[in-house]
This record gives structure tokens, C-alpha cells and sequence, in this order.
């Protein structure tokens, strides 16, 4: 009963911080998009764990389309079965697994040396910590290694992470994840992201690979494949992830023609 009631403070605590973080940093536009579910779950008692997953679903997406966080969101949810799956224990996991994502997806290579050094260093200990409740994260390492291998910030990160690993499985607190493939219904849930991101591969082909962020999220997915069947959840909120910021940076025709001169009805 205990757990229970700190799960729940920890919920509400990520759901207050996430959201004025969100109200202070965002658009119009995505504040429209945020404030609408946001009325919904809160008047809705039973979905309020929820808020955490829709407010940091906005910061996973890039900078210049925060606002398709909402459709990342729905996305996810769009499945029952995901939907069965979030209590809240797992909505709390997940806000967890998406807080890290948000970090490292927002660092940056350049700037000042001692800055950027200290904020990979800052990653790689909060991925080693996070293993044992999390143990995919732990693919979070050769995913950015491989995606930037000419970065010695990239080796840093993995440095760290590795080490830390290497004491909590020392100390018996760190197990590396078993072979566990997902069930039936992750496919199934699965359709509508896999769709999306079919789509953005047939038409971007190989320019996937210069989006090194979602690469990230597609090598990650790769690698823990295999393992995700105790974190389907997980899973599908990549692929959403994943699906979404492809589709992000196809150019709108509309916007373009309009700045050519040329309106069309």
C-alpha cells in the first residue's frame, strides 16, 4: 500500500513539472493541442496518470513540430491492448524511460567543451542507473555509438553507462534482459506506426539516416527487439515516436506553393 501511494506522488509530481515546464516553453499551437486532452484526463480520475505521457510526449518530438507530440500520444493509445497495459506502475515506468529520451535527445556536440562533456557524462550515469528497472536502456549505448561514431562524446556516454552497469551487476542489482520476443497483440498494435514509418521509408529512402535523433529511436528498437516483451509498451511508444518524426519533416506543399506565388484552392 505504501509503494502504491508513492507511485501515485511520483505520478503527480512528474504530471505538475512536465506540464509547466510545457506551458512555459511551448507554442500557442501546442498548448491548444496539450491543454484539450490535458481537461479530459484530469476530469476523467481513472486516465490521471496519464498526464506525464502526454506532456513529455511533446519534447520527444523535434523542435520546430513539438505539436505532433499529441499525435505521437494518440498513437500510442490508440491500441486497447497498450491501453490494458498502462497502470499506474507502468505509466510511471514510462515516464521514467521518456525523461531519459527527452535528455539525450536533446543534447547537443558542439558548444562549450566542458559543458557538453559534463551533460554526456550527466546521461550515461542516469542510463546506468536506470538499467535495473529498465534493463532495454541499456541499448541505448551502442545505438548512439553507431549512430555517432566519429563523436567522442558518443564513446563518453558509453563509457560511463557501461561502467556503472558493470557495478550494479557486480553488486547483483543489474541483470541483462532474457530473450523474450513481444505477443501477437504488440503486432497487432503496431500496424498503424509501422504503416507510418513504411511510408516515410519508401519515400526518403536513405535520407533517414541524417536524421541522427530518430535514428537513435529506430536503432534503439532495433537492438531491443528482442527483449520487449516485458516492454511492450515501451516498444510502441518508439515505433510512435519514430513514425511521427519521420513524417515531421515531409514539406508541406501547400506552405510551399503559397511561398512561390502560387494559391490553390
Amino acid at each position: 500500500m505504501l509503494i502504491l501511494h508513492v507511485e501515485i506522488y511520483l505520478i503527480l509530481l512528474l504530471s505538475l513539472l512536465s506540464s509547466i515546464i510545457l506551458v512555459l516553453t511551448s507554442s500557442r499551437e501546442v498548448m491548444y493541442l496539450f491543454v484539450i486532452p490535458l481537461l479530459y484526463l484530469l476530469l476523467n480520475p481513472s486516465y490521471y496518470h496519464l498526464v506525464p505521457i502526454l506532456s513529455l510526449s511533446f519534447f520527444l518530438m523535434p523542435r520546430h513540430s513539438r505539436e505532433l507530440g499529441f499525435l505521437a500520444f494518440a498513437l500510442l493509445l490508440s491500441s486497447p491492448y497498450i491501453r490494458s497495459q498502462l497502470n499506474i506502475f507502468k505509466s510511471l515506468e514510462l515516464s521514467v524511460f521518456m525523461i531519459l529520451l527527452v535528455i539525450i535527445l536533446s543534447l547537443h556536440f558542439s558548444g562549450s567543451r566542458f559543458k557538453t562533456a559534463f551533460l554526456w557524462t550527466i546521461s550515461g550515469i542516469l542510463t546506468g542507473l536506470l538499467s535495473p528497472t529498465l534493463s532495454i536502456v541499456v541499448f541505448l549505448i551502442p545505438s548512439i555509438i553507431l549512430v555517432f561514431p566519429v563523436s567522442p562524446l558518443s564513446y563518453l556516454y558509453g563509457f560511463v553507462a557501461t561502467i556503472i552497469i558493470i557495478i550494479l551487476t557486480e553488486m547483483g542489482i543489474y541483470e541483462f534482459p532474457s530473450l523474450n520476443l513481444p505477443s501477437n497483440n504488440f503486432y497487432l498494435s503496431a500496424i498503424l506506426p509501422m504503416i507510418l514509418i513504411a511510408y516515410s521509408l519508401a519515400t526518403e529512402k536513405l535520407n533517414i539516416v541524417k536524421k541522427r535523433q530518430t535514428f537513435v529511436l529506430i536503432m534503439l528498437f532495433l537492438f531491443s527487439f528482442p527483449f520487449l516483451g516485458n516492454y511492450e509498451v515501451e516498444g510502441l511508444l518508439l515505433l510512435s515516436l519514430i513514425g511521427i518524426r519521420l513524417i515531421s519533416s515531409f514539406p508541406n506543399y501547400d506552405i510551399l506553393e503559397v511561398k512561390e506565388g502560387k494559391m490553390v484552392a
